[in-house]
């Protein structure tokens, strides 16, 4: 597992957690969740993690016990006032449900997982999160948020000037106004203020020590034990006084370390230094070491023109101090002036990475002169003061349209990055390109994106499919089935709907009559009438229907004379009400003579039936053979040279039960077809050939 922080995760938790654990296990289930839900300390080294409220006070406790290296943790919880949080102390909480609403100024501290959410409408200035000179915190995964209604100015990260370097990384930061400027992060490069500082006295009193004035206006070195080393300033206002109010300073350690770093009563140090700046410790703690800064207020509000101020360190010191900023508030620390500032301070850097800014003003705001790095952001638009720089090459997403100059300069001579994109012609029938959005041409159906369906390479084009697009894919033909029955090659079955004269059983002929109904064209003539219902190919493909609703007998027949001998075959399928039949048949010229088979519907059974027909007399040959209902039957007749008719009927065609053979039955043969009759029903008859 990654480690959010070098040298800190979960492993490295659940073992600093273990102590606190275990007194939880211990407890009963009421006191654990009790326990659970409030503020821990965890100490960096050896010691007993300490619990706190939820509250206001609780993380004051906190901050105030915590040293550097310290872990505190928030349950879901919202507290309120303004808070300091301690150098070198990480702060951790559960974002949306950890919810900060006063103002939170970091000293070098880690902020994890919190919400920083402040409101109000007055025309105060309104921040939420304030980063003082030489600090560098460092904030992860945290949501900061500010709406000011009223006419003051919001401010959801403000950075002062200094030596410092704050990272932000992974954060939502938003900063609302109405009346005033909303800015998302603001780095503040600050003047040098309207005092002038000189440098008054400085001693040790008690013990042993040493204490020297620095290289530069404000810095100082001491050198002790058992004893106070101390120092004070003389601030000229120059003719400017302020109202009754407080002092600050900005204190940073560039060596050593002290227990005791305490704002001093300059009159208890040197009666000399008067008027006097009265003033105390307000700090999270009063000691401070390499690399931290710290901040202390005077306590006794007075007006303030000219006067001094001291700063002592005690018990055992080896250190070097600098005066970062000098600070005035009259309205009870909502806003500072700054009185002065070292001339030819450093700037300091801000960096934001992977975070989303946004402000109703501005977003980024790097005023007089300072300096916000960018990674990976999102953000509308920048103030013109001050600098942006894109890291390792970074483009960072801004408003082109409203920032559109500082958009182009982005590409300047040397640059990596390519200059905006635009369509060629050919692309242009693909692709649509508005603003930095590409889209897709709409296209005609059934075309697919291709190179040239033949001729030489060219651009790929939407278009129809050739059979050359697919390998092996050839034009359709015929040539592999028999497209007519008396084809010698058949010897299996073929069935292929809609294609005319194809066989459909191996042995029936056709090189006679071959009726395969695969046209709208029966060819049937009916007499005395059609029955209600006669069509080809249509009602059921490659097959003739016939219906009948009446019991009219009608006889439909084409012209067909062999002389000799013939054999005709038919595949037919019957239903319909009780005696009603179609059945094949085959006469002389007038009817009068026939030689016929039927299905007729006798009660729950179908028969299979022979007859021959003479003398106005219908005469059946052999017996009735039972026929499922519903399944087509292939009928069979035939005659030899002799003029002895035959009668078969089979159900695959290839079998063939006989019914009666041999008849003497003398006759002209005119015609064949279908005689239907007798009551109401319906058939289809898949086919009709002949050899002959």
């Amino acid at each position: 597992m990654a480690n959010i922080i070098p040298g800190w995760n979960i492993t490295t938790l659940a073992k600093a957690l273990e102590p606190f654990l275990l007194q939880i296990v211990r407890m009963a289930p009421s006191a654990s969740a009790t326990l659970l839900n409030r503020i821990i300390l965890i100490p960096s080294g050896s010691g007993d993690p300490s619990v706190y409220p939820k509250t206001s006070a609780g993380l004051n406790s906190a901050s105030t016990a915590a040293a550097s290296g310290d872990k505190i943790y928030f349950p879901p919880c919202t507290i309120g006032s303004d808070h300091t949080f301690a150098d070198g102390v990480e702060y951790w909480g559960a974002r949306k449900n950890t919810i900060l609403t006063g103002k939170i100024t970091a000293l070098a501290a880690v902020l994890h997982n919190l919400s920083i959410t402040r409101t109000a409408n007055d025309a105060n200035e309104l921040t939420s999160l304030e980063i003082a000179s030489n600090i560098s915190p460092i904030i992860f995964n945290c949501d900061i948020s500010i709406v000011q209604s009223g006419a003051g100015n919001a401010y959801g990260v403000k950075v002062s000037s200094g030596t410092g370097q704050p990272r932000l990384e992974y954060c939502n930061i938003d900063a609302q106004s109405v009346g005033g400027n909303g800015i998302g992060v603001y780095h503040h490069e600050e003047t040098a203020g309207p005092a002038t500082m000189t440098e008054y006295n400085k001693g040790v009193n008690g013990g042993s020590g040493t204490i020297n004035w620095g290289a530069s206006l404000g810095q100082w070195n001491a050198n002790g034990s058992n004893s106070i080393a101390w120092a004070i300033w003389h601030l000229d206002m120059n003719a400017l006084s302020y109202g009754a109010g407080q002092l600050r300073a900005t204190i940073y350690c560039s060596s050593g370390s002290t227990e005791i770093l305490v704002f001093g009563d300059p009159t208890n140090l040197d009666p000399t230094a008067t008027p006097r700046l009265n003033g105390n410790d307000s700090g999270p703690d009063i000691d401070i070491s390499a690399g931290q800064t710290e901040i202390r207020l005077g306590s006794a509000p007075f007006t303030f023109q000219d006067g001094y101020f001291g700063l002592y360190v005690q018990g055992t010191y080896n250190i070097s101090l600098e005066i970062t900023k000098l600070e005035w508030s009259d309205d009870g620390g909502d806003n500072w002036y700054v009185l002065w500032e070292p001339s030819g301070a450093t700037s300091a850097d801000t960096t934001l990475r992977w975070c989303k800014t946004s402000g109703s003003t501005t977003d980024l705001d790097a005023s007089n002169g300072g300096t916000i790095n960018v990674y990976a952001c999102q953000f509308d638009n920048s103030s013109v003061a001050g600098t942006i720089v894109y890291l390792e090459g970074d483009r960072s997403a801004y408003d082109v349209t409203n920032y559109g100059a500082r958009h182009a300069s982005d590409w300047a001579a040397g640059d990596s990055h390519h200059a905006p994109v635009s369509l060629a012609a050919d692309a242009d029938t693909v692709l649509g390109l508005s603003a930095q959005e590409l889209s897709l041409d709409t296209q005609t159906a059934n075309t697919v994106f291709a190179g040239p369906s033949s001729g030489a390479a060219a651009d790929p084009a939407f278009r129809a499919l050739v059979a050359a697009d697919i390998t092996g894919l050839a034009a359709p033909t015929t040539s592999e089935y028999l497209t007519t029955a008396a084809d010698g090659t058949l010897s299996a079955e073929v069935v292929i709907p809609g294609l005319a004269g194809s066989p459909d059983i191996a042995g029936i002929g056709g090189a006679g009559t071959s009726e395969e109904y695969d046209t709208s064209t029966t060819g049937l003539t009916w007499t005395p009438s059609t029955p209600n219902t006669v069509d080809s190919d249509t009602t059921r493909k490659s097959h003739l229907y016939v219906k009948s609703t009446d019991t009219t007998e009608r006889i439909g027949t084409k012209a067909w004379a062999p002389a000799g001998a013939f054999d005709a075959r038919a595949k037919v399928s019957h239903g319909g009400s009780n005696n009603s039949s179609l059945d094949v048949l085959i006469t002389n010229s007038d009817n009068s003579s026939r030689a016929l088979m039927l299905i007729q519907v006798e009660g729950t059974e179908n028969n299979i039936k022979a007859y021959t027909f003479a003398s106005s007399t219908y005469t059946q040959r052999g017996s009735s053979i039972p026929w499922l209902p519903g399944l087509p039957v292939y009928l069979r007749i035939t005659r030899d040279g002799s003029n002895n008719v035959s009668f078969y009927c089979s159900g695959d065609g290839y079998t063939w039960f006989p019914i009666d053979t041999g008849i003497a039955f003398t006759f002209t043969v005119a015609n064949i077809g279908y005689r239907s009759a007798n009551a109401a029903h319906e058939a289809f008859v898949d086919f009709l050939r002949t050899d002959v």
